[in-house]
């Protein structure tokens, strides 16, 4: 009898703890606190939105495709001087794929990987281009800066 009500009781602490448990992970209809969680917080600043088409521009070779991430010549600047951050991103994608992947025939690229090869190790004739869309926010310091 004795070792039943301890029994007993055990489940009754246990479950009395497993309710303040799933109390304490739930949040109120206040937003506990926190605000309303979709306003954009006072330090950042302007949210930029970039759409790449799939087209001419594609989040991830930049619209370089197979063909131009291959390519022995980098996509360079219309104007050197004043490069704009779409020519920024193209050459960036340019040269960070070719520092980790091999992009030459030999090396597999367009055979074994690449743009071209789907995730079942087929290759496909597409242009292997993803449309897509990114965002930026930009965020100010306690300084006044942008980040």
């Amino acid at each position: 009898m004795q070792q039943a009500s301890i029994h007993c009781f055990s489940k009754t602490i246990l479950a009395a703890a497993a309710a303040v448990f799933v109390t304490a992970c739930g949040g109120s209809e206040s937003g506990g606190g926190n605000g309303n969680p979709n306003t954009k917080p006072a330090n950042i600043g302007v949210v930029t939105i970039k759409a790449y088409d799939g087209g001419t521009d594609d989040l991830l070779t930049a619209g370089l495709g197979k063909a131009g991430l291959a390519s022995a010549t980098a996509p360079l600047p219309a104007d050197p001087n004043a490069p704009t951050a779409a020519e920024l991103r193209r050459y960036a994608i340019y040269t960070n794929y070719r520092a980790i992947a091999d992009t030459t025939a030999g090396g597999g690229f367009g055979t074994f990987y690449g743009p071209n090869v789907d995730a079942q190790g087929n290759v496909t004739a597409g242009r292997a281009r993803s449309p897509a869309s990114s965002i930026w926010p930009c965020r100010t310091t306690a300084a006044g800066r942008r980040t």
